[in-house]
């Protein structure tokens, strides 16, 4: 039994274990559901669980908000827990299946930050200003790349920050991104100007080898995504746009929002297909499915009615769309 398998001991160990693998086989990397699942675990060992069984007064109990939890991780717990007790159920064993809106409403909710176009250009400028200085705490030398590929590709920053220059095609002008979020690998071709940028950033390299990452930290490995966010707080704070705090924004995350935004608000007024477009867009981004990506349309006030509009139109039906906003996707 491998180390991650033996971490589970409760008397639902066998099929904790299994439930993961099946989801891991799928293409799910089970990351953030591992460390929920291996919780219920020590929780059900504790509360001294002796029967094959996911009874409802466990299942409440161990789903039920506490202080220090955010009402995002609460409805994570509940998603997890609902898949888990599923899979329970298929094996023909009986566990409580609990509500999806079990959780307290939240007093807030997400909105990602959009940039303006000139708060995008104001960004790039200060950027390239801070490659020319020795900054604190940041990799200011390459972060007026970094942030161009953040912007004009709509990576997740941890896709950029684990670039090697073997994934990127300068001669066709394509980004190779490997086992991303939800184990998937896809082709980011990027814009003419961005890979005349990216060749004279390549040009300027001391060491350039396949093997070697794009943007190097400490020790030459790759830098993290917090590390990213060192350098986009400082430059927000020289360019003058306001932050409002550790996890309300505007976060590294909103460039790849904003990516999604400005290109959908472009195809509008060139008068453009949105059916045809949103699944380029969706494929593109990376995700599973389009339901994720129309959630931009309520990001673009001025022109979402015109878009919803013209979206029934071509499907012949009114679009609802509901759920919570995952700004992670």
């Amino acid at each position: 039994m491998s180390d991650w398998k033996s971490s589970f001991t409760s008397v639902l160990a066998h099929y904790i274990i299994a439930f993961i693998e099946e989801k891991r086989k799928i293409g799910y990397k089970y990351i953030t559901e591992f460390r929920h699942l291996r919780n219920l675990d020590q929780f059900l060992v504790e509360r001294n669980l002796r029967k094959i069984e996911l009874p409802q007064n466990l299942v409440e109990t161990w789903v039920k908000r506490k202080k220090t939890q955010t009402h995002r991780t609460q409805q994570i717990r509940i998603i997890c827990i609902r898949n888990f007790a599923k899979y329970l159920l298929a094996q023909g064993k009986y566990a409580y299946y609990p509500e999806i809106y079990a959780t307290e409403k939240s007093t807030s909710s997400f909105k990602p930050y959009i940039f303006s176009h000139e708060e995008i250009q104001s960004l790039f400028t200060m950027a390239d200003a801070m490659s020319q200085e020795l900054v604190r705490g940041c990799y200011a030398s390459y972060f007026h790349v970094v942030i161009r590929l953040l912007y004009t590709t709509g990576c997740r920053a941890g896709e950029i920050a684990a670039l090697r220059w073997r994934d990127i095609d300068l001669a066709n002008g394509v980004l190779k991104i490997y086992d991303a979020k939800y184990r998937k690998d896809r082709f980011v071709p990027l814009a003419p100007g961005m890979t005349a940028y990216l060749k004279r950033y390549a040009e300027r390299q001391i060491e350039y080898s396949p093997d070697t990452y794009v943007f190097r930290g400490w020790w030459q490995n790759n830098p993290s995504a917090s590390s990213f966010y060192l350098c986009f707080r400082k430059l927000l704070f020289r360019c003058g746009i306001s932050h409002s705090g550790r996890g309300k924004g505007p976060r590294l995350h909103d460039l790849r929002h904003t990516f999604a935004v400005h290109n959908l608000e472009r195809w509008l007024k060139a008068k453009m297909n949105p059916m045809e477009k949103l699944p380029i867009l969706a494929d593109y981004l990376g995700h599973q499915s389009i339901s994720s990506t129309q959630y931009y349309l309520r990001l673009i006030p001025s022109i979402h009615e015109e878009l919803v509009v013209r979206m029934e139109n071509a499907i012949g039906s009114k679009i609802t769309v509901r759920g919570e906003f995952n700004e992670t996707d």
